[in-house]
């Protein structure tokens, strides 16, 4: 039985479940889902009849035409259809913005509206927003019959959408010369702004359409003199062949060339980022035009330029008089800064032909163009900049930071070697926070490099920053196998130091479950397996801590470990473990001897206490089955492992508690109260009820 054979109260009810009740989803996903569920499952009659039941808003519009579904697109069209021959063929705004929707999302283009267009004619056409749309989406398709249908001779052209703007905006940006004129001899007017304050200028600007912003340049000086924009008397376009003398605008509003926009950028900002040199040329010519001009966070032209590379453009900016070469942005970055931070090895160096340009100039972070090529590994920006004389290439940034150490941070091998062949660069750096470069390369674990600084006489292993931190506590942490050996190779090492945690390499490698540095550290006599931190715990406690399993077995090579060591809060391994719920280390400890298996921490409470306490059933079993586990051994306050497990809720934990013969179904804590009593207040009511049937079996207690 199809769908389209129910009932039409059925079939409400069923799509009215399928809109409403897909309630996982956002708004705009839903009703993206309920066009597509419409269009692949029902036929259209079935697909009138449910969104005619549908509010479809003109967000919900906006959103589902950009499905780029074609599917969709015709369910629409259907609606429009449908809707407009209930109200008497009346275009009304609701079906104004569905034609937008379509139109702006490039479903169907033109062709679209023009067979809206064919079908109800433009006699209802208001000068909305709705409206401004179709002109907008003809302005982007380049269609110079579709507009001068759309438009006429009382049709506001400078009517704007949301987000859209204007259609000479669209025009400008795609570069339609030809609509652009029209768009202007109809009274459109080239300061007009989008919802980011930009002008069809700034447009234009952006996409390097040389002829068209000439010709907005123009507007208000031409009247009625014709303007070819270097196309001749006539040219054509897919439209036909158009006469220029023809075409001549209406007067409008003075064209600022320098107009700044909600960025403050200008035209010619735009253009230089995007290396467009006809618009630059024709931009520079202007006296209106400040070439050096900044944009809200102090961006020059020159800098948007030099970033992206476009060398002729610098060029070009350069041999403006007006433009300063060593203008800063926001953060005191110059276009020499940005472009060896960027790699552009023809800008930095048409920046030093410049003598104005100081190649020694730092930002507020105190670092120099110089100290960014390094970092960034251009090798040709370090050796051009090198050849400037007056270039400092030990220079520290507000870190203490020099060119070599932001090299060595950023794992440059090639030019760390360059810098280190320099007799003017110092070896062994010092940041503000005690790093050097051994203790980088370390961090990192870049062998190669730590090669390079271990054969530096000024270099020592013995280095530290202010935490503590030594080159082999570093790569222990972080896992670097070659790095720790090549590190434990060294002659005078301390392989046992201890950071301002009071933690040594080997805690840190245990605690991070490095199990191959754990090995090399622990093969060591000069390594004390049972050292502590400041938190009294070993890197056996700590292993135990997180899981660590190969962790653990490398350690137990060391005769002398100490299994049963207790931290401040007087918790073993062991104890750790259970409270964690890490049952596959439990059994790695309860299988050794001397894990003191019921031993106590600071509250009185054993590993099999703390795994009933936290629910973990895996680690209660395997303490449970152990002959010298007292399961009913009582902490600081007077509770159990029954009591815990009940106030918790673990009914598991609680039934195998209440099945042994050696535990007390009704112990009393401190406070003289019972786990019924916890499982009760708890709300529990499954452990409440084993509890009461419990105590009514064994004790006829009645409950």
């Amino acid at each position: 039985m199809g769908l389209d054979s129910l009932p039409p109260e059925l079939l409400q009810q069923v799509l009215g479940f399928v809109f409403c009740h897909d309630w996982l989803l956002s708004p705009n996903r839903r009703s993206k889902l309920n066009l597509r569920l419409v269009c692949r499952f029902f036929d259209r009659n079935i697909r009138l009849h449910a969104f005619g039941k549908l509010d479809i808003d003109r967000g919900v519009l906006q959103q589902t035409t950009c499905m780029n579904d074609q599917m969709v697109t015709r369910l629409l069209f259907e609606i429009v259809k449908s809707d407009s021959s209930r109200d008497g063929n009346t275009l009304t705004e609701k079906y104004w913005h569905i034609l937008c929707s379509v139109t702006v999302s490039n479903l169907g283009k033109y062709n679209t509206v023009e067979q809206l267009i064919h079908d109800y004619g433009t006699d209802d056409i208001s000068e909305n927003e709705d409206c401004a749309g179709a002109l907008v989406a003809a302005a982007y398709d380049d269609d110079l019959s579709l507009i001068n249908r759309l438009i006429g001779d009382s049709f506001d052209v400078n009517i704007s959408t949301k987000y859209f703007a204007t259609a000479l905006h669209w025009a400008a940006h795609r570069g339609h010369i030809v609509l652009v004129d029209l768009l202007l001899d109809k009274g459109a007017r080239p300061m007009a702004r989008d919802s980011c304050e930009r002008t069809p200028l700034h447009l234009a600007a952006s996409q390097g359409h040389s002829i068209v912003l000439r010709r907005l340049l123009t507007t208000d000086a031409r009247n009625d003199e014709t303007c070819d924009y270097g196309l001749g008397s006539f040219f054509s376009t897919s439209e036909g062949t158009y006469n220029a003398a023809t075409m001549s605008p209406k007067p409008t509003e003075p064209v600022k060339a320098d107009a700044k926009d909600g960025f403050r950028r200008t035209p010619l900002s735009w253009a230089s980022q995007g290396g467009h040199e006809a618009v630059v040329k024709l931009l520079l010519e202007r006296d209106d035009v400040d070439p050096s001009s900044k944009t809200r966070d102090g961006w020059t032209p020159l800098l948007w330029a030099a970033k992206a590379g476009h060398v002729e453009v610098v060029k070009q900016l350069l041999a403006s008089p007006n433009v300063k070469p060593d203008a800063k942005d926001m953060f005191g970055q110059t276009a020499l800064t940005w472009a060896a931070k960027e790699g552009q090895y023809a800008v930095v160096r048409l920046l030093l032909e410049q003598k104005k340009v100081k190649a020694n100039s730092k930002d507020k972070f105190g670092r120099t163009p110089f100290s960014y090529a390094a970092a960034a590994g251009s090798e040709d920006i370090v050796k051009q900049l090198l050849m400037r004389g007056d270039v400092e290439v030990d220079t520290k940034d507000e870190n203490d930071r020099t060119p070599l150490f932001h090299a060595t941070v950023a794992r440059q091998e090639h030019i760390v070697k360059l810098l280190l062949a320099r007799e003017d660069v110092n070896a062994n750096p010092i940041d503000v926070f005690g790093n050097t470069l051994l203790l980088e390369a370390s961090h990192s674990g870049h062998k190669a490099l730590l090669e390079l600084f271990l054969i530096q006489s000024d270099v020592t292993v013995h280095c530290c920053d202010h935490d503590g931190w030594t080159p082999l506590s570093r790569a222990a942490y972080a896992g670097h196998d070659e790095v720790v050996e090549l590190l434990l190779h060294q002659t005078g090492i301390d392989a046992d130091s201890k950071d301002s945690f009071g933690r040594s390499p080997l805690i840190w490698a245990a605690k991070e479950g490095h199990s191959m540095a754990v090995k090399l550290l622990a093969r060591r006599n000069d390594v004390n397996v049972n050292s502590i931190d400041h938190l009294g715990r070993t890197a056996l406690s700590w292993a135990a801590v997180n899981g660590h399993g190969m962790v653990i077995e490398c350690l137990f090579t060391r005769n002398e470990l100490v299994l049963s060591h207790r931290d401040n809060d007087g918790q073993t391994p062991l104890i750790l473990a259970a409270v964690e719920g890490r049952p596959a280390i439990v059994k790695l400890l309860v299988e050794r001897d001397g894990a003191e298996i019921d031993g106590r921490d600071k509250r009185g409470q054993t590993a099999l206490l703390c795994a009933a306490r936290g629910g973990h059933e895996a680690v209660f079993k395997i303490l449970a089955d152990r002959k010298e586990v007292d399961a009913d051994a009582r902490d600081q306050l007077g509770r159990t492992a029954l009591f815990w497990a009940a106030k918790g809720g673990h009914e598991s934990i609680v039934r195998q508690l209440v099945h042994r013969g050696d535990v007390d179904p009704n112990p009393r804590d401190i406070n003289g109260e019972t786990p019924l009593i916890w499982a009760s207040r708890r709300n529990h009511k499954g452990v409440a009820s084993l509890l009461r049937g419990t105590l009514a079996k064994r004790d006829g207690c009645r409950v």
